[in-house]
């Protein structure tokens, strides 16, 4: 790993205890329903009551997972770039029973095969720091969806993207697809992705 990228690694570390120490609040936040914006609630209401797998790209502190769940979504796979954010979103949601499992992974490039979920997420601020252009993180996305319609709010075009996908992006971006989900199950602390594969229905 090189300098800037391990210099990266541990600022986004650091960074991320904070999710450790507000465990109790995000707990409470959670449990009155309040993790997702009305915005979101709009887009997703409609393909979250199929009870549809989903993969949350880039999924921090893991509340929106338990937002996700409450919804309708069936399970739900969270894929984040630190390993102390995964740790803490995989606490939470063993602490309250949810089906939400977690994996270290850069994006692109995590463990997800192609066609691994029903709906694929992003939400609040996330894209700004992922490092592929916007063409890359969509491509990307649709990728591990099981795509039919991909459509989004503000820039991205609504377009055909394959077959059996939707792709609705809510406030920054949240984007829906029909896939079904492989990537590795951390356990508690997070592990990093060692290469093998989880799906959602397993």
């Amino acid at each position: 790993m090189d300098p800037t990228t391990q210099a990266n690694r541990r600022a986004w570390e650091t960074a991320s205890r904070k999710y450790v120490l507000e465990h109790e609040a995000l707990l409470a936040e959670v449990a009155a329903g309040s993790s997702l914006l009305g915005l979101e609630h709009d887009l997703l209401r409609e393909v979250l009551r199929g009870s549809p797998d989903v993969v949350h790209w880039q999924s921090g502190n893991g509340t929106d997972d338990i937002g996700l769940v409450q919804m309708g979504a069936k399970f739900v796979v969270g894929v984040d770039y630190s390993e102390v954010a995964v740790g803490s979103a995989q606490r939470r949601a063993i602490e309250l029973g949810v089906p939400c499992r977690y994996v270290v992974a850069e994006l692109p490039g995590a463990p997800l095969a192609e066609a691994c979920a029903d709906l694929v997420y992003t939400g609040k601020g996330a894209l700004i720091w992922s490092p592929t252009s916007a063409d890359g993180r969509e491509t990307s996305l649709a990728s591990c969806g099981r795509p039919d319609i991909c459509s989004s709010t503000k820039s991205i075009p609504r377009r055909r993207c394959g077959r059996g996908t939707r792709m609705s992006l809510a406030s920054e971006r949240t984007g829906t697809t029909s896939p079904e989900v492989t990537s590795t199950t951390p356990s508690l602390p997070a592990e990093r992705s060692n290469g093998s594969t989880l799906s959602a229905r397993s």
